[in-house]
């Protein structure tokens, strides 16, 4: 699929989900009514729940079965197109991207310059693949974007969640590089919104990350389901 076509197909909110524990307390039945987009292993999810998030991003240079898993369950995958071989007969429902900034950034040297607004030059997978789902969001027309499931380093769903080689790899990449690395990553999103005029916030359920304004994600999902016409 051509990444021009989908540019400013959508509008209105969607929500971002991290793979942070807190996810799992997310409000599922009410997020099925939402546009969402999840990233990387969110497959880890699906057997606790019959969520399924609209979009799935693979912006992580791991590609295993848990991403087959995703994209075989959604209705639209963006993959960066390193893993192009890996997935050639899932063409149908999918769109390739290139990266950009794909070795470790010192944060400190993190800029509002990366964010790309059109992401048929390149995405930036900076810090989190949240950055890269950020910029695929706006450029087909939502806003504002609601963060969920961000909990700063918060392995997901069980201990196993990452594989024996990115375990290996954390080990030798010090915890607060992650940490800053998946901030600065957040207000590069953060100056982004300021620039190119859409909104985003942090809807997670606790959390440290306090770069967005915060909102409630239970009250937010309730007023809409006030709003919604009965059926009755």
């Amino acid at each position: 699929m051509n990444l021009s076509s989908l540019h400013n197909l959508h509008s209105g909110r969607c929500f971002l989900l991290g793979n942070g524990a807190s996810l799992a307390l997310a409000p599922f039945p009410l997020l099925s009514r939402e546009p969402t987009f999840a990233v990387n292993r969110i497959a880890k999810l699906f057997p606790l729940t019959a969520f399924r998030p609209t979009f799935f991003v693979a912006a992580s240079t791991t590609f295993d079965e848990w991403y087959y898993k995703a994209i075989n369950a959604v209705s639209l995958s963006f993959v960066w197109d390193e893993h192009r071989s890996r997935i050639d007969a899932y063409t149908e429902h999918l769109a390739y991207f290139s990266c950009t900034h794909t070795s470790h950034y010192e944060p400190s040297a993190a800029s509002s310059s990366w964010w790309q607004p059109d992401i048929t030059k390149g995405v930036c997978k900076f810090g989190t693949s949240l950055l890269a789902a950020a910029q695929i969001a706006v450029y087909l027309g939502f806003s504002p974007l609601y963060f969920i499931g961000c909990d700063l380093g918060m392995d997901a769903f069980s201990l196993d969640y990452y594989t024996e080689a990115e375990q290996e790899k954390r080990t030798t990449i010090p915890p607060s590089y992650i940490t800053s690395a998946f901030v600065a990553a957040h207000r590069i999103i953060y100056a982004a919104s300021q620039q190119h005029h859409f909104a985003a916030y942090n809807a997670t359920m606790g959390g440290a990350l306090e770069v967005y304004p915060r909102v409630d994600l239970l009250e937010l999902l309730a007023e809409t389901t006030q709003l919604e016409p009965s059926h009755e």
